[in-house]
């Protein structure tokens, strides 16, 4: 199920979303979510959502850090 962590760090209006897997913004388009240990994380597409899903903390490291 996709949900993203920026949700931490931004809210999805008015604000920069960054997709943690490829670092595109997708602040201007209707981002895929996923969720992983409480936290929202947005995505770009279903490509990023999958690679994010399958390797959360490989992303997550290069977001929190």
């Amino acid at each position: 199920m996709p949900e993203n962590k920026d949700a931490d760090r931004i809210s999805i209006k008015g604000q920069n979303l960054i997709c943690p897997v490829c670092k595109m913004d997708v602040s201007d388009r209707i981002p895929l979510i996923s969720k992983f240990e409480g936290k929202t994380y947005y995505l770009c597409s279903g490509i990023c959502t999958i690679a994010f899903e399958k390797e959360p903390h490989r992303y997550i490291g290069e977001i929190d850090a």
